[in-house]
């Protein structure tokens, strides 16, 4: 099974927010999409 992991950073210094999101995909399918999961980390 193939594993895409795609992570990035959002930092927003506008009211000293720094806010990190990943975003990491699997292999899997459900009803025909691809199952992504989404966390941000807000600071």
């Amino acid at each position: 099974m193939r594993r895409a992991n795609l992570r990035w950073n959002n930092i927003e210094l506008e009211g000293g927010s720094v806010t990190i999101c990943q975003l990491q995909a699997n292999g899997q399918m459900l009803n025909g999409k691809s199952m992504a999961y989404l966390s941000c980390n807000s600071s």
